[in-house]
């Protein structure tokens, strides 16, 4: 799969303009965890029984049909963390919320293509859902203006990490790739954890290929890889 694709997906970017998913002044999920709100039409996740409007909130992960890791997810980069580093490798047990319950989701191991989003403020959920909107319309310079707004708001540091990587990302759609790089620097400012770091250097090994410049994307060092678990 087109590496473009991928980041698309697990680094919170989508293919599809938001119908269908409910308000903010209909939600009656608990505020935890990470909201679905684009799937491809038969992705694997859409298949094995995730919803729009589902929110991921842990997951089981089955390595040889034994449950070898078991963790939350809450941020951006803990779902980078299982769409490119476990999911490839087994599969998984995923939960989520829907209508105040829990459910458990068997989703096999391979490629996992959801487009997802924190909680969000009203006026920073405002900015996200324009942004991807503007991304749909081929309107880059619009998103990569309103995802920098959002990065420059909020307070919540993996919010602006994530925010200041779709800046990055739409930057290097609008034919500026160069100026991606320091966007990724500004996301790292953000996202100190070993796995936002992870998810940003994914993102930056992908502007610098955009670049010819393959020899140069940074790798996860070993220390920081384990550090993820």
């Amino acid at each position: 799969m087109d590496m473009l694709v991928v980041l698309r997906f697990t680094i919170v970017i989508g293919l599809s303009c938001l119908v269908g998913v409910p308000s903010l002044a209909q939600d009656t999920h608990s505020g935890r965890g990470l909201e679905v709100v684009e799937l491809p039409t038969g992705s694997v996740l859409a298949t094995a029984g995730v919803r729009v409007g589902d929110r991921l909130v842990r997951g089981s992960w089955h390595g040889d049909d034994a449950i070898e890791y078991e963790g939350a997810i809450e941020t951006f980069a803990d779902w980078a963390w299982w769409s490119t580093e476990l999911a490839p490798r087994g599969g998984a047990t995923l939960t989520v919320e829907r209508d105040g319950r829990e459910i458990p989701v068997e989703v096999p191991g391979t490629v996992w293509q959801a487009g997802l989003l924190p909680p969000l403020g009203d006026a920073d959920r405002e900015y996200a859902d324009s942004a991807r909107q503007a991304r749909d319309r081929g309107a880059h310079d619009v998103a990569s203006r309103l995802w920098r707004q959002l990065a420059e708001a909020v307070d919540q540091p993996d919010v602006a990490a994530l925010a200041w990587l779709e800046h990055g990302q739409a930057v290097a759609l609008g034919a500026e790739p160069e100026r991606a790089l320091a966007a990724f620097d500004r996301a790292a400012g953000h996202g100190s954890s070993a796995r936002a770091r992870l998810a940003i250097e994914l993102a930056r090994g992908w502007v610098l290929r955009r670049l010819g410049r393959p020899d140069a994307a940074r790798r996860v060092s070993p220390s920081n890889y384990q550090t993820c678990l």
